[in-house]
Parts: structure tokens; sequence; C-alpha cells
């Protein structure tokens, strides 16, 4: 069993976390990765006040005063699993969710490099159609000069 100090360390740690003071949470994997750690963190925890470690000062006495309010707490450690267990359901699925959200980027970043690579010939195109119109209107005039050419030798 952790000493009282340990325990008041962790309740702090655990009240910055709700309060939100000093947490900046990671993105995706990290994320995840940050919550199974504060998991294994707590798991050896979650049998609090049902269980005396050997070499316990004053054991006896302390499974004493344990028995005797045992039912208080009695339900309190198969509910801490429970819990433990529902959150590392939900940082599975965030997981999930979380690689899931890294495929969708890698498609949309392959997506963005097919437009950028279709604007880019596009535009090439644009400007082989103007050029073309630039020779086609060139090769016009040539065309009207010759047939005046010869519209004013052949008069």
């Amino acid at each position: 069993m952790p000493n009282s100090d340990e325990v008041l360390k962790y309740l702090r740690l655990a009240q910055e976390r709700v309060e939100g003071g000093a947490l900046d949470l990671p993105p995706g994997s990290d994320a995840v990765r940050y919550t199974r750690d504060r998991l294994a963190e707590a798991l050896p925890y979650a049998h609090a006040g049902l269980l005396l470690p050997q070499g316990t000062r004053l054991r006896p006495l302390k499974q004493a005063v344990l028995g005797a309010v045992r039912s208080i707490p009695a339900n309190q450690a198969p509910f801490n699993t429970l819990v433990l267990q529902a959150i590392d359901g939900a940082a599975a699925a965030i997981e999930g969710l979380a690689h899931s959200v890294d495929v969708q980027e890698q498609h949309a970043s392959r997506l963005q490099a097919g437009v950028a690579t279709t604007e880019l010939t596009v535009d090439d195109l644009v400007d082989d159609v103007r050029s073309l119109r630039t020779q086609v209107a060139d090769l016009a005039d040539q065309v009207a000069d010759l047939r005046r050419a010869v519209d004013g030798t052949g008069a």
C-alpha cells in the first residue's frame, strides 16, 4: 500500500489534470500513450484500501481495522478496475481514430499533390493553346498576304 505522501502526490496531479493546470495534451498517438501511461500509474492503486502489503507497520492492527470497515471500500476496487478498463477501451478507440485520421491525411496529401499536378498540366495546355492560337493567326495572316499577292498578280 502506498504511503500517504505518494497518495497525496497522485491526488494533486489528478487535481491539476482535472483543472487543466500544467497539462498540454499532445495530439493523436502521443495522447493515447500519455493516457496509457497514466493508466499504468493508476493500476497498482486500484485495490487501495483492501490489501495490506507484507511488512506494513502495525499490520495486524491495520488488518483488524480494515476487516471492520471492509464493507465500505469493498465495491471500490472492482469499480476502480472497471473505470481503468473503460478508460483503456476509450484510449484504444481514440488510437483507432487517430490512425484513421493519419490515413485520411495521407490520402488528402496525395489528392492535393494530384490536384497541383493537374493544375500545372492545365496551365501548360493553356500556354500551348495560346501559342497555337498565335501561330494559327500568323498563318492566317500569311495566307491572306499570299492571297492578296496572288490576286494582285493575276489581275
